[in-house]
C-alpha cells in the first residue's frame, strides 16, 4: 500500500495518461539519468542507455496500469541481451507479477546482469529498491524530480 494518499493519486494520474505522454515521460526519466534517450515511438527495447563507470547501462520504462507478466519478462530479457547491458533498470507503473520474476530470473545467464526492477511508488516513496539502485547508478535519484515536475 502507499504511505501517503498523494502517492496514489500521482501514480494514478501518470498511468491514465496517453501512451504518447508516457513515452515522453520515459524519455525524461532517461535524460535525468544522464542517459541517451531512445527514440519516441517504437524504441527497440531501450528508453535510455549509456556507459557509466565502464558498464553499459540499459533503461526501460513500461508505465502500464497492469502488473507486468511473463510475456513482458521475455521481451525485457531479449532487450537486455540484445543491447549487451551490464546494468538494467526497468521502471513499471505498478509492479511485476510473480510470473515476470520467475521468467526473467529463470534464464541461466541472467546473473551476469545487475537488474533493478522499480515502480513509480519506489521513486515517490524512496524505497529500499530505489536506494539499492542508487548504489549502481547514482544519478537515478533524479528520476523523482521529473515525477514532481509532471504533477506541478
Amino acid at each position: 500500500m502507499y504511505s501517503e494518499p498523494t502517492t496514489y493519486y500521482l501514480i494514478k494520474g501518470i498511468l491514465q495518461a496517453e501512451n504518447d505522454s508516457k513515452q515522453k515521460l520515459g524519455q525524461r526519466f532517461a535524460n535525468c539519468l544522464r542517459l541517451i534517450a531512445g527514440p519516441q515511438g517504437p524504441d527497440d527495447g531501450v528508453d535510455g542507455s549509456t556507459y557509466f563507470e565502464g558498464k553499459k547501462i540499459h533503461f526501460q520504462s513500461k508505465l502500464s496500469k497492469k502488473l507486468l507478466d511473463k510475456d513482458e519478462a521475455r521481451r525485457y530479457y531479449s532487450d537486455i541481451k540484445y543491447h549487451k547491458a551490464d546494468v538494467s533498470i526497468m521502471l513499471s507503473g505498478v509492479g511485476y507479477k510473480e510470473t515476470f520474476i520467475e521468467r526473467l530470473y529463470g534464464h541461466p545467464d541472467i546473473e551476469q546482469v545487475v537488474i533493478h526492477l522499480l515502480t513509480l511508488q519506489d521513486l515517490l516513496e524512496k524505497t529500499k529498491a530505489l536506494q539499492d539502485a542508487l548504489k549502481d547508478l547514482p544519478p537515478l535519484e533524479q528520476l523523482e524530480k521529473i515525477v514532481k515536475l509532471q504533477t506541478e
